[in-house]
């Protein structure tokens, strides 16, 4: 009676584990996909910045480039998302660039489902 009391006991002491090994993952999960999409934010801008310098001028001068890396990782994004909506030609977009736009795209909604999937499965279990 004993062994069959202590088996079931083991058995919710495993399930647990596995749920907090599960979320954990989840949770880790979006800080990758986030550290990615930010990664291919930073290699487009400097591609865009290499192509067309001119995207980021203002009254005909560059703007300045201060460091501050928590409102980099922001004005990045912002700026490649506004390039992307500039609806360019797509042959005037470089291939490279072309392909530093499409994985954001996808690591985007990668991360939108890795958030729902946590979110699911934190009310779930």
């Amino acid at each position: 009676m004993l062994a069959l009391v202590k088996s079931d006991y083991d058995k919710d002491i495993q399930k647990n584990v596995r749920d907090k090994q599960m979320g954990l993952l989840l949770f880790a999960g979006i800080f990758l996909l986030f550290s990615l999409y930010v990664d291919q934010a930073n290699r487009a801008r400097f591609l865009i910045a290499q192509h067309f310098p001119d995207f980021f001028m203002v009254d005909g001068k560059r703007p300045v480039e201060t460091f501050a890396p928590q409102l980099n990782v922001i004005k990045n994004i912002s700026d490649v998302v506004e390039f992307r909506d500039c609806n360019f030609a797509a042959e005037r977009i470089p291939a490279q660039l072309q392909l530093h736009l499409n994985k954001m795209q996808w690591l985007k909604w990668l991360a939108i489902a890795d958030f729902l999937a946590l979110w699911v499965y934190a009310f779930a279990f």
